[in-house]
């Protein structure tokens, strides 16, 4: 199965980030547990990893 890896970049303060950046967070999340449904037949999956930046 060929994996695509999607990384995030988000800042961080004191090991928290912005409250626009925690629903963005939470939009990927959605998106990406939707995109693994529809290309798991296609013989793909997607990674994906927020790193915050301080």
């Amino acid at each position: 199965m060929k994996v695509l890896d999607i990384e995030w970049l988000r800042f961080e303060t004191g090991g928290e980030t912005c409250l626009r950046c925690l629903e963005t967070c939470k939009t990927l999340d959605l998106v990406i547990a939707y995109l693994n449904h529809e290309l798991k037949s296609k013989g793909l999956e997607v990674s994906f990893k927020a790193i915050g930046l301080m």
